[in-house]
């Protein structure tokens, strides 16, 4: 199998997390479509949808790596997303960890209601009740209801993100990040469990831990000592290709990976409606197919 170019994205969410589209079926049946060899899903704290896709993958002859994408945290309260892979095992303790996360977001997306009511913004709470249907509550369905609130088509901080605007081509996951997350207006903290805790949890079950998507979750400028932090936890590599990082961004993750001989993953974060502009298997690896897949070949299902 490795002697031929390999399609690989071991990146995508399915509809157990609250902002996938797809259920995991159906997303097993798109990447099969487009001539993806190996594939993961890692939904968000959760490991509910793993028995469905991995049986889905090996009807349809697609190497499965069970995961989940954990939000954890550096000492200095800096938020990564940890990708677990190879913990088909670890179902009951990802999802206790899941509902511990789920419980701090949700308080902290309530205050954050507050927050972005401080600023003008119309947020109809019969209406945001209607997009959140009974889920848990995630930014994703509070931008929903602002920008879908005709009251608020005035106001100047959401004119980016309608039609035409120069964010609209993701309105809500753009204005969660410009909006929401660290250093930005609407910014809430948030404790999560440490980096350290979610490595135990990949680690006891056998599985290996990688950081997704760090160009978009480190600031440029501390990136060495969290990068070193995270060498030191015994993080085994990078999400080096990613939707997020562009090339000199790809070129900066690598010089860690060379330099303290870790591993290299490729992920596209599939999620469907919420980040329409990124699709399954969208982000090439280039020379590194073969070397991504012999470091992930021994925890395929």
């Amino acid at each position: 199998m490795t002697s031929d170019p390999i399609k690989i994205d071991v990146h995508l969410h399915s509809n157990v997390s609250s902002d996938g589209e797809f259920p995991p079926t159906q997303l097993m049946r798109f990447c099969a479509e487009k001539g993806i060899r190996l594939v993961a899903v890692c939904d968000h704290n959760s490991m509910a949808g793993v028995p469905e896709a991995e049986q889905t993958a090996k009807t349809l002859g697609l190497a499965f790596l069970p995961a989940a994408e954990i939000n954890c945290q550096t000492a200095d309260g800096t938020e990564i997303h940890l990708i677990g892979y190879g913990i088909g095992r670890a179902i009951a303790d990802v999802e206790k960890l899941g509902e511990t996360v789920n419980r701090v977001e949700e308080d902290s997306n309530f205050e954050r209601l507050a927050v972005l009511e401080g600023f003008g913004l119309q947020i109809d709470r019969g209406s945001l009740e209607k997009i959140r249907a009974g889920r848990i509550l995630a930014v994703d369905m509070i931008a929903e209801a602002i920008l879908s609130d005709p009251a608020n088509r005035d106001h100047p901080l959401i004119q980016p993100y309608l039609p035409g605007g120069a964010k609209s081509d993701q309105p809500l996951i753009n204005f969660y990040w410009d909006m929401c997350t660290a250093g930005k207006p609407a910014y809430v903290p948030i404790r999560y469990p440490s980096l350290k805790d979610a490595l135990t949890i990949v680690k006891d079950h056998g599985g290996i831990g990688v950081v997704a998507h760090p160009g978009k979750s480190i600031a440029r400028d501390q990136a060495d000592r969290i990068i070193e932090e995270m060498v030191q936890a015994e993080i085994a590599g990078f999400e080096v290709y990613s939707s997020y990082h562009s090339e000199s961004m790809t070129a900066f993750y690598r010089a860690p990976v060379l330099k303290h001989q870790l591993g290299i993953t490729v992920g596209s974060d599939f999620h469907g409606a919420i980040k329409p502009t990124i699709e399954i298997g969208s982000v090439s690896c280039e020379e590194d197919c073969q070397q991504i897949f012999r470091f992930l070949e021994p925890y395929i299902a």
